[in-house]
């Protein structure tokens, strides 16, 4: 079991305010967090700091597993937006998967891991075709299945769901809740889909005039969202926010 455990974390850019600070939190294997936030808030400064790229002004970020280990790069996968891959890319979905391997050539269950993996996001009968051809959401599963390959312990998203039509959007985070609970995979998230952040994440960190933690995603207030993004909130049915 990997755990993340945030302490007193306190972050600023050299000649600039500070983006947060006395920022705590624990988390583990299995748990679904979501970071939200008007745009300069600190969130992919956060992931940065989680992962190791930025050191903290103060505080720390501490990774361990059950014997006491620290994380290293082969437990983390990333998912970037489903923009990032060239249009022009020729390459099929099992070619996609097949570089994963790569990162862990001697993995002996690689090829159950990649049926399992098609089976689960439904991606089985387009196994052999070109990703180019392949919509939004299902390009968004192809890059989930790439990430999720080598059984990563911990899996980043930044802004995954940029670009998806509502049904694919809210069929991701369907797979992400369902990929946490049964695979025991860490997931942790930056977007900006507030009614799907709060309906699906275990946990959710709000950045930005301050900094906020709740253990409920489902009971954040409206008045505490519209001091963050110092705008107002509503949120209707089917997820749509402004």
């Amino acid at each position: 079991m990997i755990q993340l455990a945030v302490k007193d974390l306190r972050f600023a850019y050299p000649g600039a305010n500070c983006l947060f600070e006395n920022l705590n939190f624990q988390i583990k294997s299995g748990d679904y967090l979501g970071i939200i936030g008007p745009n300069g808030g600190g969130k992919t400064t956060l992931l940065k700091l989680l992962v190791g790229e930025l050191k903290p002004s103060k505080g720390s970020v501490i990774w361990s597993d059950e014997k006491g280990k620290s994380l290293s790069q082969s437990d983390i996968a990333y998912l970037p937006q489903s923009s990032a891959m060239n249009d022009l890319l020729p390459i099929r979905l099992c070619d996609l998967l097949d570089f994963g391997r790569l990162k862990h050539p001697n993995q002996e269950d690689f090829q159950s891991q990649k049926n399992s993996l098609l089976k689960l996001l439904k991606l089985e009968e387009k196994e052999n075709e070109w990703i180019k051809n392949f919509s939004g959401g299902e390009r968004q599963k192809a890059l989930l299945a790439k990430a999720l390959v080598t059984k990563p312990k911990v899996l980043f998203l930044d802004e995954p769901t940029k670009g998806l039509d509502r049904r694919s959007l809210n069929e991701f985070y369907h797979l992400l809740k369902k990929l946490a609970a049964e695979t025991q995979t860490l997931i942790i998230m930056v977007d900006h889909h507030l009614q799907a952040m709060m309906h699906s994440t275990d946990f959710l960190l709000c950045l930005g005039n301050g900094t906020h933690w709740h253990d409920r995603s489902d009971l954040v207030k409206i008045a505490e969202l519209e001091k963050i993004y110092q705008c107002e909130i509503m949120l209707h049915q089917h997820g749509h926010h402004s």
